[in-house]
């Protein structure tokens, strides 16, 4: 494995498959993520408007480059349908070499 600096993986949550596909779609083509794993199935639980909510969830685990960060929020701001959308951002701070090769060349 190679030590990086500029891959990040991003986690999304959204209320719908459908949305979850489509987000994953739009991103992929687009080249702001050479890939896109969504975990289907989960429930959250979070304070929202000063009441507890329980929501089921679809998780979307985003590939990319730091570089790509900021026009991704903007692209998943426009087509995501939560008032506040979770997208969290963290290094991948070990990536296997073929990997590695092969994200950077699908978001150049």
């Amino acid at each position: 494995m190679e030590k990086v600096k500029e891959i990040r993986v991003v986690f999304v949550t959204i209320d719908t498959l459908q949305s979850a596909r489509q987000i994953a779609k739009i991103i992929v083509s687009e080249g702001l993520a050479g890939c896109v794993s969504i975990v289907q199935n989960l429930t959250s639980f979070f304070s929202w408007q000063n009441t507890l909510t329980e929501r089921n969830e679809y998780l979307l685990i985003i590939k990319t480059a730091e570089s790509k960060l900021d026009t991704l929020e903007e692209r998943i701001l426009q087509v995501s349908n939560d008032d506040v959308p979770e997208i969290l951002a963290m290094p991948a701070d070990y990536v296997h070499k073929g990997y590695y090769d092969w994200l950077l060349t699908t978001i150049q």
